[in-house]
């Protein structure tokens, strides 16, 4: 049985091409573009001071130098179906960081993956 965080990072890495680096928190790496993936929440439902549920939110980052369509670019796309098959997930989102001294920005693009205990093993059950 694979567990959460393998199951993102499988469906990342075969959505985009292998030149994209893909890792899981931060990393030293600087080339762009590349993909980040990390756990922002866990929590717990309680009921009756008993454990009821968890919840796990995952971020996906995705860093560029160019700025991309969130409509239209396939590596986005790629990452969103992979992932929609399994996960709930949010819509892409943008933010860009501009360095004013270096005359250069850096486009993050990031979506959310929210995973109920409850699901849990439907979605990662993978026999190997």
């Amino acid at each position: 049985m694979k567990n959460v965080k393998k199951t993102i990072l499988d469906i990342l890495k075969k959505s985009v091409d292998n030149k994209i680096a893909v890792s899981y928190a931060d990393s030293n790496n600087t080339n762009f573009p590349r993909i980040s993936y990390y756990l922002v929440y866990h929590g717990k439902l309680a009921l009756s001071n008993k454990k009821h549920k968890d919840t796990f939110l995952y971020q996906i980052d995705y860093f560029s130098l160019i700025p991309l369509d969130i409509e239209t670019d396939k590596n986005l796309n790629a990452i969103y179906s992979g992932l929609e098959d399994k996960f709930c997930i949010s819509e892409w989102n943008e933010n860009v960081e501009v360095d004013v001294e270096e005359d250069s920005s850096i486009y993050h693009y990031y979506l959310e993956v929210r995973i109920w205990a409850v699901f849990l093993a439907s979605i990662c059950s993978v026999k190997t």
